[in-house]
């Protein structure tokens, strides 16, 4: 089904924004980074997260939900849309500061570490809503034919891109640098105190 196909994606994408978050906090601490690495990072989030997984949602998903009626300026596709923009912007600064010649000096790290930051924190937050509302949203709002459309051109767009053997490389890629840089454990937020009630619960 092309929501789970999504869901699946986006647990990739979430490891690769672990392994960036990795290297960034390396840069941070004075480590050298392997400007390779950078610039695969990049590619993959260029490639796949924007270029693959966004097409579905923006070409596909997107168009279906306007078909059936519902106005792509409104809430939320209008606001995740937005943030497709933001993320293409916050690569691009990636991108320069990883395609710059030369050793980085101390100010490119900076660059590097805070645009890494920044595209983590919005790619997270904007995974959630797809997750929590925008695929919800095309289950509800789509009836069976038209999910059954969205899933044969799901199928057609990743066709395309396999004929060339594109997806299983980025996935390749994305799997090698989550290994390399794996995350740093989060800190748990602590369990909220009991509080009782007058009822004793």
């Amino acid at each position: 089904m092309a929501t789970r196909q999504l869901v699946d994606e986006h647990r990739l994408i979430l490891g690769a924004l672990d392994g960036l978050e990795a290297l960034a906090a390396g840069v941070d601490s004075g480590e050298s980074p392997n400007r390779k690495d950078v610039v695969d990072f990049v590619e993959f989030f260029s490639q796949f997260a924007d270029g693959c997984h966004r097409g579905k949602e923006e070409d596909v998903l997107f168009a279906a939900l306007a078909d059936s009626g519902y106005p792509l300026t409104r809430a939320p596709i209008a606001a995740l849309a937005k943030e497709h923009a933001t993320g293409r912007r916050m690569v691009g600064e990636l991108r320069r500061v990883a395609e710059k010649r030369g050793d980085w000096s101390s100010e490119d790290g900076e660059l590097f570490s805070g645009a890494a930051q920044r595209y983590a924190l919005l790619l997270r937050d904007h995974i959630r809503k797809e997750n929590e509302v925008l695929l919800p949203l095309a289950e509800s709002q789509l009836n069976a034919e038209q999910l059954a459309r969205v899933d044969e051109l799901f199928d057609l767009f990743e066709r395309r891109r396999n004929s060339t053997g594109e997806t299983e490389r980025l996935t390749r890629l994305a799997e090698r640098l989550v290994a390399k840089y794996p995350a740093a454990p989060r800190p748990q937020a602590p369990a909220p105190e009991r509080v009782s009630s007058c009822c004793g619960l």
